[in-house]
């Protein structure tokens, strides 16, 4: 099957060509921009979404830098864009961009930054502290915060303060409502379908839903705050740090009207409307760790105080606070760079509350924060290797998850070699699960979006 690019992508591969110049005289820039092509290995039936595509994507990652006897000025970008061939699915994802002014022991950023509150957080993606770009909920991107950071420094501590009168929550694939059906043209929305039929009045009837969402202003314009401070012990190897947060939930949960019946044309329906509400939580983060030269151990957890529904008369999909800790060994090798990581969820499940819980048999919500409850990760890694005979650098990466309670594993891998300005890149995506007997989840949902992937990027 071939492809034709629309006018379009044309014109904005003209405008990426702008960009070229800037980007040349940057010193250090890693700046690229390729064609993609992925393609699912199973046809999902009824699905929006096609099961090959081919995409146009950009990035940006420059960082300019002025110094004076007084301090450093930094001016950090970090952007992806992505188009694809049917202009379904496209986006822009802005991970970082600020300015930065550094004056040794201390330092002020303005804009979207990227910041480490808690290691757990950042290792499992769950999405607390940071909004999370989960176009593919398998290989989340972490986004920076918007705001204003402080921080400073001495001999043996450190610590940061974030704030900002704004709030931008996760950024998932867009959805849509067709024939009172909650649709979207990725494969990955939503990550566990609502039910189409219930119960109602003795009669099995199909339900037709339509979203009411909260105005745009009552989102942003909400007040975010955060913390963290920490201490190295006298040979700075040793560490240990507190974080605090309160900000809004990136992930909203979900007021459900009262059902009703409903007569059309085609018959008998039962209508819920479903409206989402942000609401603020709280953070408190924990960990301590080791440093070595090669080696490095963190112990960290995560406690989320947040508030239950408004009202009890009315039906809620909404979470149990979280509360998560687990562990990570890295090592960076000269060959080989290794991680290992442990997660043990012991609450934070979604759950429903209120009358009517009978329409549904299971509460439809699965986000980053609830992922997984039980899981081993291991990442393997190979140091970039020069390939002579072929005048490139080989690299590989490869990443597996295991859940134990929902006993499923995702396995993720990615290989490129690398030109001076080429580079070419293939990868797989693969997820499984145990026995039909595995409860309904994110895994047995999505284990028909197992997927390979190829790009060539040119460098610049």
């Amino acid at each position: 099957m071939s492809y034709r690019l629309p006018l379009t992508i044309v014109s904005l591969a003209a405008v990426f060509q702008v960009f070229l110049e800037i980007c040349f005289a940057v010193e250090g820039s890693t700046s690229s921009i390729g064609v993609s092509y992925e393609s699912y290995l199973t046809e999902i039936v009824d699905q929006n979404d096609s099961k090959s595509a081919l995409f146009l994507n950009s990035s940006f990652v420059d960082e300019l830098k002025w110094k004076s006897a007084e301090m450093d000025t930094l001016f950090k970008i970090d952007v992806t864009a992505s188009m694809r061939q049917d202009q379904k699915l496209s986006f822009i994802n802005v991970k970082e961009l600020f300015g930065e002014m550094d004056g040794g022991s201390w330092q002020t950023t303005s804009g979207r930054r990227l910041f480490d509150w808690n290691a757990l957080d950042e290792r499992w993606h769950l999405g607390l502290w940071q909004p999370q770009f989960l176009w593919n909920p398998v290989t989340p991107q972490a986004q920076g915060q918007t705001g204003l950071f402080f921080s400073s420094k001495g001999a043996n501590w450190n610590m940061t303060l974030f704030v900002s009168p704004i709030f931008i929550p996760h950024q998932y694939p867009p959805y849509f409502i067709s024939e009172g059906k909650v649709s979207s043209y990725s494969r990955w929305t939503p990550l566990v379908p609502l039910p189409e039929s219930a119960l109602f009045s003795d009669q099995m009837l199909p339900i037709e839903y339509d979203v009411i969402e909260p105005s745009k202003e009552s989102v942003v314009w909400q007040p975010s705050a955060a913390f963290k401070y920490s201490f190295l012990f006298a040979d700075r190897r040793l560490f240990v740090s507190v974080s605090f947060a309160s900000l809004l939930a990136n992930d909203p949960r979900f007021h459900i009207s009262d059902p009703y019946l409903k007569l059309s044309g085609g018959g008998q329906s039962v209508a819920v409307v479903i409206r989402p509400e942000f609401y603020r939580h709280h953070l408190l983060g924990l960990e301590g760790g080791w440093r070595a030269n090669s080696f490095e151990l963190i112990l960290s957890g995560v406690f989320e105080d947040l508030p239950g529904p408004p009202s009890q008369e009315t039906l809620y999909f909404h979470y149990q606070p979280l509360r998560a800790w687990g562990g990570e060994l890295r090592w960076n090798g000269d060959l080989l760079t290794a991680n290992f990581s442990l997660y043990k969820r012991s609450s934070g499940d979604p759950i429903i509350t209120g009358p009517n819980q009978s329409l549904f048999v299971y509460p439809p919500l699965i986000n980053s924060s609830t992922l997984f409850s039980n899981a081993i990760q291991v990442d393997l890694g190979l140091q970039p290797i020069r390939v002579v005979w072929l005048g490139s650098l080989f690299r590989s990466y490869g990443k597996a998850i295991y859940d134990l309670d929902a006993q499923a594993t995702i396995f993720s891998a990615r290989t490129s070699l690398e030109w001076s300005t080429l580079r070419w890149n293939v990868g797989l995506e693969v997820i499984g699960t145990a026995p039909s007997q595995a409860p309904v989840s994110f895994f047995t949902q999505a284990q028909s979006n197992d997927r390979a992937f190829t790009e060539v990027e040119y460098l610049f």
